[in-house]
């Protein structure tokens, strides 16, 4: 018997439009004997008429008549393109066919191709962040894909600064400076100029260089934010408290008083129950509306900076 799952979008168009077609279903991906996975870490990116897709292929069993799972044999990370508004897909082959495939490894969250970054002055660029695997860039609209973490530690890897397998957790890039990249690892924090051919460390004034979100102000490309967590093993806020740090110098390059030096931010949330519902206000970062502005914040803000610098 042969089993198979699809990888799948519902599309829904504007019910108000004149001429709206339905909601749809859209196969993406399709194999004898394999199944098809959305894990919370992938996504979907749109530019227009373009979408690029993440997601994970993996085996079922050949001998069940159920969809049994094959846990024998790796899971993959697979890319997905359409350049027609989702009407019609096909596969980068170029990353699921890459020879460094067969040796990336799931991380604590699975194997996963989380981040997808595009170089807004080349239309050919694309770097993308695999959990473990590493940055991967391609130059030729993906035809094919270099490894890209010169200067990235793999802390749990014997060899610390391979030329892949690491676990990158988040990579962030500013439109208005798209050669300048900033890199929250699986322990640490870094910047590439170039690129991504090297990396640099900025962790220093962070009670911890674990982490797992990070953002960049969509005005300022000097200006990140990220959450340290106290380690791998203890995925807390440093002391219990949830912080939010900010470097508005890129992590350094500026004057010495200030140098390579991230701040903090107080978030606090507050839970309310009415009429047997629960709500949540938070004051500090806003997952809705972004970073707050770099300006000082005036009293009664949504955020509120501390004096001074936890560590330098």
């Amino acid at each position: 018997m042969s089993i198979a799952s699809a990888i799948a979008l519902f599309f829904l168009a504007d019910a108000g439009a004149q001429g709206a077609k339905p909601i749809r279903n859209v196969v993406v991906y399709k194999e004898s004997g394999r199944f098809g996975g959305w894990p919370a870490n992938h996504g979907v990116w749109s530019w227009g008429s373009e979408i690029v897709v993440g997601f994970e292929i993996g085996h079922f069993k050949q001998a069940e008549q159920t969809h049994a799972i094959d846990y024998s044999r790796p899971a993959e990370h697979v890319l997905a393109r359409s350049l027609d508004a989702g009407e019609t897909w096909t596969v980068v082959r170029g990353l699921l066919d890459h020879p460094h495939r067969s040796r990336w490894t799931p991380g604590g969250g699975g194997l996963c191709l989380h981040t997808i970054v595009l170089d807004p002055a080349r239309a050919d660029r694309m770097w993308v962040g695999i959990s473990t695997g590493g940055v991967y860039r391609t130059d030729d609209g993906g035809r094919t894909w270099a490894a890209r973490n010169k200067g990235i530690r793999a802390e749990f890897l014997p060899e610390k600064y391979p030329e892949f397998g690491q676990c990158v957790h988040k990579i962030v890039q500013h439109p208005g400076r798209p050669e300048t990249l900033f890199l929250q690892n699986h322990w640490g924090l870094y910047r590439s100029d170039d690129a991504g051919d090297s990396w640099q460390d900025i962790a220093r004034g962070v009670p911890s260089d674990f982490g797992f979100p990070m953002a960049i102000h969509p005005r300022d490309p000097e200006t990140v934010y990220i959450v340290p967590l106290e380690s791998d093993v203890f995925r807390c806020p440093p002391g219990g408290k949830l912080r939010v740090y900010r470097t508005q110098n890129g992590g350094g390059s500026c004057p010495a008083a200030v140098r390579n030096r991230w701040y903090s931010a107080r978030v606090t949330c507050v839970r309310a129950r009415r009429n047997g519902e629960t709500a949540t206000r938070c004051r500090g970062f806003s997952a809705a509306l972004g970073p707050p502005p770099i300006q000082n914040s005036p009293p009664g803000s949504s955020i509120q900076e501390t004096a001074t610098p936890t560590r330098s």
